[in-house]
């Protein structure tokens, strides 16, 4: 039987990492947080792995996000050595990853290209790996019952409720409400929003001219982007 006892969230930052973390979290039957402090919820595959030695006595899921450390590196021989581990990888259009902007800065854009190219990268090395489950944010935002079915098909998991009822279950603390704004429903206007601003528009037309690999590496993750 294919066990899932822990779940590890992977992808850029202001992908949706921490949206999915707690959508297992507060949907899946057995799902449990990990939190390495009361304020932080974000570890290295090899800490999640350390918590399952040894086995829990009763049913459980474990669900963390990757930290930033971490965000970048992932050791392919360690993650076949604990198949009962299973990795949820975020996707984002590259233009909202570009042009959100930091929390604590208004007008500073979180994510450098040079970062993404990386996490695009990384996401290459390990997307055909069994234990990984490739979870677009567009899809999550607009459909996200049927995210929910196919991650419990996948994990081996049962719900316990649905994906679009589970942010009135979200716990509340600074990590939380800091990476995605606000504790609210799932918004399907969160998806686009570069179209509207003129600023945005050119400072990502730069963005493409200076990073090409930008280009072909969303293409080979299913985004097709225009640089002109």
């Amino acid at each position: 039987m294919n066990i899932t006892r822990a779940i590890y969230i992977q992808g850029c930052a202001r992908s949706g990492n921490t949206l999915i973390r707690e959508l297992c979290v507060s949907a899946f039957q057995g799902a449990e947080l990990v939190k390495l402090a009361e304020h932080r919820a974000e570890c290295s595959l090899a800490h999640l792995v350390g918590l399952l030695r040894p086995p829990a006595a009763g049913p459980r899921v474990l669900v963390a996000s990757r930290n930033y450390e971490n965000s970048l590196a992932m050791d392919r021989k360690f993650l076949r050595a604990n198949p009962d581990v299973k990795i949820l990888w975020m996707l984002r259009d590259p233009r909202d990853i570009l042009t959100s902007t930091h929390p604590d800065q208004p007008g500073k854009f979180y994510v450098t290209p040079e970062r993404l190219i990386q996490s695009l990268q990384l996401y290459g090395q390990f997307k055909e790996e069994a234990q990984v489950f490739t979870v677009r944010y567009e899809e999550l935002v607009t459909n996200a019952d049927a995210v929910q079915n196919r991650i419990a098909q996948s994990f081996n998991l049962v719900a316990s409720r649905k994906f679009v009822e589970a942010h009135k279950f979200f716990p509340r603390f600074h990590e939380n409400v800091r990476a995605m704004h606000s504790i609210r429903p799932i918004d399907a206007n969160s998806v686009q929003k570069w179209r509207n601003n003129p600023a945005h528009q050119q400072y990502l037309q730069q963005i493409f001219a200076s990073h090409p690999a930008i280009v072909s590496l969303a293409r080979e993750c299913g985004y097709e982007i225009n640089p002109v």
